[in-house]
């Protein structure tokens, strides 16, 4: 089977296209045609695949790419809006190339085998929707790439009912590879949080107290550079996130390509690590595994992020392997010169 795999200079993309390769597939490697991302493209060379240049927002070279493939796994997109020239940019690059997408998998000379696309557990309010998130519950994006997600969640849909599209829709949270799984864990993470949200009436980290990250500020003062801070909310209660190694994700996908189950065909999956983290438990790992000091902040609101990740176990049989401390080890592993399992991504979060 020939699997074209869009973005494949992602975080996602390029370690899929290993994987497959490692598993016998032949890949198509569809490609931004810019100058800025001729590095990754390079990086894509030292697997057996074949590059086709094009552009998403335009849909320039999708039915060439298309054509060539038996299945589709649609990975590209554009998470962060200052990084497109403008809004109707960065529209036009995560929703319209999904629709030049689906219209070539549409006007094709056979049917594909199946497609496996792509959202984000952005199209939660993770701000104040309780957790653990499941699929079936209203969406409520908070930002525009959670929005233009549901909107390719909807064309999918359509897709799905209208033209027999064998699609699986695999919704992660938060893919970390390279030194990810270490630097997440930074203070600018709840402080960045916190000032987002402070307006927000409807978020529960809209505090009682004026500037709450002041708080993680005022504890990290005069402490050596790089000190972590732990955030606890009333009752003593340590916040809570829920991250995804790409190593699991890459598992979703395969086993969403070769699942024979026809109830997986047409449905939305959350895909995340097996638990969510407590910080009180992952930064003072990260501490002592970098030789760094850690400051338990107590704050006056708590954020706890969690998916339900039962849906993609029963229908795909999903099983992640990698918990966060195996995460953290890998990246530490590679931040050291090692050789691990998992490729860093070019473009951070």
């Amino acid at each position: 089977m020939r699997v074209l795999v869009t973005g494949a200079t992602g975080r996602l993309g390029m370690n899929l296209v290993k994987t497959l390769n490692e598993r016998g597939y032949e890949t198509i490697s569809f490609c931004f045609d810019s100058p800025a991302e001729k590095e990754l493209r390079e990086r894509l060379e030292a697997f057996d695949t074949e590059i086709v240049l094009g552009n998403m927002a335009s849909g320039d070279g999708i039915v060439e790419a298309v054509e060539k493939a038996d299945a589709v796994v649609h990975t590209a997109a554009l998470m962060q809006e200052d990084r497109a020239p403008s809004r109707v940019a960065f529209f036009d690059i995560n929703t319209r190339g999904t629709f030049c997408l689906l219209e070539a998998i549409r006007d094709r000379s056979k049917p594909i085998h199946r497609l496996v696309a792509f959202t984000t557990g952005a199209v939660y309010d993770v701000f104040s929707q309780e957790g653990p998130y499941v699929e079936e519950q209203e969406l409520w994006p908070l930002e525009l790439y959670g929005a233009v997600k549901i909107c390719n969640e909807q064309l999918y849909r359509l897709y799905h009912w209208q033209n027999d599209l064998g699609v699986i829709v695999l919704r992660p949270n938060l893919i970390v590879a390279g030194s990810e799984p270490v630097d997440i864990w930074s203070p600018q993470y709840p402080i960045g949080a916190l000032k987002g949200n402070a307006g927000n009436p409807r978020s529960v980290l809209c505090s009682p107290v004026p500037e709450p990250w002041k708080l993680i500020e005022e504890a990290l003062e005069g402490r050596p550079e790089g000190t972590m801070a732990v955030p606890y909310g009333p009752g003593r209660q340590s916040w809570k996130w829920h991250i995804t190694d790409a190593r699991d994700v890459v598992q979703a996908v395969l086993l969403s390509l070769e699942t024979a189950d026809p109830s997986a065909v047409g449905e939305v999956f959350n895909i995340a690590s097996a638990e969510p983290q407590l910080w009180s438990e992952v930064v003072p790992y990260v501490a002592e595994k970098t030789g760094r000091e850690c400051v338990d902040v107590d704050l006056p609101v708590s954020w706890n992020v969690e998916f339900d990740i039962s849906k993609a176990r029963d229908l795909l049989g999903y099983a992640p392997q990698y918990d966060v401390f195996q995460s953290i080890d890998t990246a530490l592993e590679y931040m050291a010169g090692g050789e691990v399992d998992v490729l860093p991504p070019g473009i951070p979060h």
